[in-house]
């Protein structure tokens, strides 16, 4: 894996605790949680990716996925299986936005979930084994100018994806290395051998 992923700039990392619009109450969509998550800018995306553990698409499973990415778009893919890539050719074509990402999640390779080394074949426990992109929909919640954004088009045209799928590809392991680039050039190790470093 060689991926870039570029950030918005008021895109916010988030955990599992939301609140309800417009109020101060708060709640967990989703547990168990070990991720921190955020919307990226789809337009940038460029690299290859691997997935590191099988993903449930159109209720089957597939493994050995691998996505190349040129302007943020996938160009070229691959999985283990002839009808496998045909299911997940068909995913990735749901719509014109199915093949940019919505999601980056970090995800500490000391999760219970990622040492279990079991597949539950839920996405909302998968993803919590290991960083992990989101093909498709985004997450507006995670942009500090959500409330700007009030039509698709607004969100496409600032970078927040829309689209009628979110799937999630977990491409973390114990050797994944993740490196932040600052506004001015400078490097930070966020996840050196699977752990968080910072």
């Amino acid at each position: 894996t060689n991926l870039e992923v570029y950030l918005l700039e008021t895109s916010l990392w988030t955990g599992g605790s939301e609140k309800v619009k417009g109020t101060e109450i708060e709640f967990n969509a989703n547990m168990p949680t070990e991720e921190v998550f955020t919307t990226p800018n789809y337009k940038k995306t460029k690299g290859i990716v691997y997935a590191t553990r099988p993903v449930m698409v159109l209720e089957t499973l597939i493994s050995g996925i691998w996505l190349k990415f040129e302007n943020g778009k996938v160009v070229d893919f691959g999985c283990n299986g002839d009808k496998e890539k045909e299911i997940l050719k068909s995913h990735i074509e749901t719509d014109i936005q199915a093949k940019y990402i919505g999601e980056v999640a970090l995800v500490d390779s000391s999760s219970p979930i990622y040492q279990s080394n079991l597949i539950f074949y839920s996405t909302l426990y998968d993803e919590n084994a290991s960083c992990h992109i989101a093909l498709g929909a985004a997450y507006p919640s995670c942009l500090s100018n959500e409330e700007d954004l009030k039509t698709d088009a607004d969100k496409l045209n600032y970078g927040c994806n829309v689209s009628l799928i979110h799937t999630d590809l977990m491409i973390g392991s114990d050797d994944l290395n993740v490196i932040g680039v600052g506004k001015n050039g400078k490097e930070y190790t966020i996840i050196k051998a699977g752990k968080f470093a910072i």
